[in-house]
Parts: structure tokens; sequence; C-alpha cells
């Protein structure tokens, strides 16, 4: 927030300003679109993420720390760990071991956690449609986005919606 000097708050208001006055040409829908990339990169910085590229860090990995800063920055477009490899210049296999043994879990697994992490705080801070937010997290297709949403909450996205609800101007219907 301090780069770009807005809140939260402050980001989640305008983009939806935006949405409420477009016109939905083009270059509109683009602007919106480069706000919401924003607004998902600066939730993902206040959240978990710092903390593990702390730990990618203090384990003197830069090839983790790399790959946590490209998921981080890119979860909500198609992300392979061939690529991912590639980009940190090593080996699928090595940098599959150095993940999981310096964060926990595998690189898979981060990148279903960071587009699960801010889905749910789409699902609580907007009034977008399940098929918006699934698209804005990264996912595919809103049955598999659907799907794995409830294994990890153990909620459906609009049953959790519900029950986390913060207060949002309404703008928009919930039709998946």
């Amino acid at each position: 927030s301090q780069r770009i000097g807005l809140g939260r708050d402050q980001l989640l208001s305008l983009r939806q300003s935006a949405l409420l006055k477009t016109d939905r040409d083009e270059v509109v829908i683009h602007a919106v679109e480069l706000l919401g990339y924003l607004l998902g990169r600066f939730i993902i910085e206040e959240t978990k993420i710092p903390t593990l590229l702390d730990t990618a860090r203090r384990e003197g990995n830069d090839h983790v720390f790399k790959a946590m800063a490209y998921i981080t920055q890119n979860f909500s477009s198609p992300i392979h760990a061939d690529a991912l490899a590639e980009h940190c210049h090593v080996s699928t296999s090595y940098l599959q071991h150095l993940f999981s043994e310096v964060i926990g879990h595998g690189i898979a697994e981060e990148i279903r956690h960071q587009r699960l992490s801010y889905a749910k705080e789409l699902l609580c801070t907007t009034d977008y449609s399940i098929r918006y937010i699934c698209f804005l997290s990264g996912f595919s297709s809103t049955d598999y986005f659907s799907t794995v949403f409830k294994k990890y909450f153990k909620l459906p996205p609009l049953q959790y919606r519900k029950r986390h609800r913060q207060a949002v101007p309404a703008h928009g219907s919930d039709q998946a």
C-alpha cells in the first residue's frame, strides 16, 4: 500500500466504483482488470506471503525466494512447475524438492493456497459473482474452483460469503 499510496479498502472502493460507472468499453475494462490485479497483489502481500518469503530468505535459498516471488506476482495466470523452474534456473525436480523442504509443501499447493486466499478475500469484501472471483483468482473453471474451495474451507463459496461477509455496497448479483 505504501508503494502505490492507497490502502486495501481504498483500492476495493475505487475498483467497485470503476465497475459501477463503466460503460464497458475495452479501455475501461482493462483499467478495472489492472486495478484488480494491483488489489490482488496488495491483499496477498498483506497475508502469509511475506512470512514465507522471509522463511525462504532465512533458509538462504534464493531459488525458493525467486519462485515464491514469481508465484505471488503471477498466481492469477497459469503457472506450470517447468516454467517456474526455468525462471529460477534449476530443474523442476530440484525446485520441487527445495520448495517442499523450505516452505513445507509443494509448488502446486502454494499456487492453490494463494489463489484460494485471494478468492476468500474477494468473497468477504466484494459483491463480485463467483464466476468473476474464479477468473480473478486464476482458476480455470467455476466447478473446479467451487470443489477446491469447499475442500479447503468446508463450505461452498456462496455459503462462505454469507457467513464471513463484511459490509460492501451492493452492485452486482451472485450468480455463478
